[in-house]
């Protein structure tokens, strides 16, 4: 096992020295500012889900201080909740839970709520994220209010913005049957920088998401050809069009394998993403489509058009490989004397690196 992880650690420095003479970018550190994920289960069941950060004056800016770490509003699993997180690093939790309780009372006034219940409240050491060095001291608590679905389907509305990947959502496409979440996130200045996002003095950063789902979306049968059209299946009429203040944001399209058959690529939109075959222990489980790994952000304003995928259904082993996308390699995860190795790797720049998960 030693010497396994020897061999690894040298091909990680080999592979890494290689890559960043290329000019290749080997790590992310910062997450998309919008994003658009499709993910077919192998059942064809079909989710949504839309994120964007977003400037808003309806939240209070002097609620926020420099150990905020974020607040948080959600619909999920038919009950609505609410929770804060704060640093304490000079260990007064009393002053901390009375922020908290704070964003509470705004949560509670803002939704017209009808009284909470404490769900958890949790202490505990964190890594010092100013510093990124030693440990500080954090409280976070969540809450569960009593309030209407639609006030905070109301308050989502409010705050979205009019263009970019949430103006396809409406109340007409967000039925409370088909939504697994409605999540409005306070960005707390702690971590903007996960974001990429400069401070702001008289405005807060907010994440807006939602996902929703369509139950067996698709029903496969070996032969048959199937379109996955995002336009079409929340009823969009207009040209897709990224957040017009995005520096990145990003689409993901993933299909998972159903059973031992295949996925034949007919035509995709928009042109030019990266197609990736995903793998567990050496088996075909998925696909996906994305414009990340390596990032190709796309920039605000720009027009998509469309996110459409035809595909046919068969048998495995007759797969024939889509040319209107580059294929630029793949994930594999193997288990090897019950260690897990994820293994990226890449057609063009043979093998891009090795991350070694120690379980």
């Amino acid at each position: 096992m030693e010497l396994k992880r020897k061999v690894i650690l040298i091909s990680l420095t080999f592979i890494a020295i290689i890559q960043l003479l290329k000019g290749f970018p080997l790590v992310y550190s910062f997450m998309p500012q919008e994003m658009l994920s499709v993910y077919v289960e192998a059942d064809g069941t079909l989710g949504i889900t839309v994120y964007c950060i977003v400037q808003t004056e309806s939240i209070p800016s002097d609620f926020i201080d420099d150990n905020l770490w974020g607040a948080y509003i959600k619909f999920k699993k038919g009950a609505v909740r609410a929770g804060a997180g704060y640093l304490v690093p000079d260990g007064d939790f009393d002053d901390a839970r009375e922020k908290i309780y704070r964003w509470l009372d705004f949560f509670q006034e803002t939704l017209n709520a009808k009284g909470y219940k404490i769900v958890n409240e949790d202490v505990h050491k964190t890594l010092n994220p100013k510093t990124h060095s030693g440990y500080i001291d954090m409280i976070g608590m969540d809450f569960s209010i009593n309030c209407d679905f639609n006030e905070l389907i109301d308050l989502f509305m409010s705050l979205k913005p009019n263009d970019g990947f949430l103006k396809m959502i409406n109340k007409n496409n967000v039925m409370v049957d088909r939504i697994l979440e409605v999540k409005i996130s306070i960005i707390g200045p702690i971590i903007e920088d996960k974001y990429m996002l400069s401070p702001l003095e008289d405005k807060v950063y907010v994440e807006l998401r939602i996902s929703i789902e369509f139950p067996k979306y698709f029903e496969y049968e070996v032969g048959r050809t199937y379109v996955l059209d995002v336009n079409s299946i929340l009823n969009y009429t207009e040209p897709i069009v990224t957040y017009s203040k995005s520096t990145f944001s990003a689409i993901s399209v993933q299909l998972e394998v159903p059973g031992f058959n295949d996925f034949e690529f007919i035509d995709i939109k928009p042109e030019g993403l990266n197609f990736l075959r995903g793998k567990v222990e050496g088996k075909l489980a998925r696909y996906e489509i994305t414009n990340l790994l390596p990032a190709k952000p796309f920039l605000g304003g720009t027009v998509i058009g469309r996110i459409y995928v035809k595909f046919r259904v068969v048998q495995r082993g007759l797969t024939i490989p889509f040319e209107g996308s580059k294929i630029i390699g793949g994930l594999m995860v193997l288990n090897v004397d019950e260690e897990l190795i994820f293994i990226i790797w890449s057609l063009n720049l043979w093998l891009l690196f090795l991350v070694l998960f120690v379980c």
